[in-house]
């Protein structure tokens, strides 16, 4: 799911409004969410138990903690918004597909 949102951003790249701003990606992530599963309680409540899956495997892949410290969930290693989106754009820049970014194996 992570690629899902990665490739989420991509898409919105140029396209934010005034309406659109995210001041972090939870709130992002939030709006993902809400927008994928329709009903604000379903929702949260995937999102709470994904996150708390994603704080269970961050150890061993990088990738994930890297998410989770957009997300502000690693401890005191939080990273602002604004790197998310120079991340995002950096994938751009690429060319890389999103889904194979974070589905091979990088050990």
């Amino acid at each position: 799911m992570i690629s899902e949102i990665v490739s989420s951003r991509l898409d919105m790249t140029g396209k934010i409004n005034e309406n659109d701003v995210f001041l972090n990606l939870d709130g992002y992530l939030y709006q993902y969410m809400l927008n994928k599963y329709g009903i604000a309680q379903v929702a949260c409540r995937y999102c709470e138990s994904w996150l708390v899956s994603l704080k269970e495997y961050s150890e061993r892949d990088s990738r994930i903690a890297l998410f989770l410290k957009f997300v502000g969930l690693h401890g005191n290693d939080s990273l602002p918004f604004t790197i998310f989106n120079f991340y995002v754009d950096l994938i751009k820049a690429t060319n890389i597909e999103v889904h194979a970014l974070y589905t091979k194996d990088i050990s």
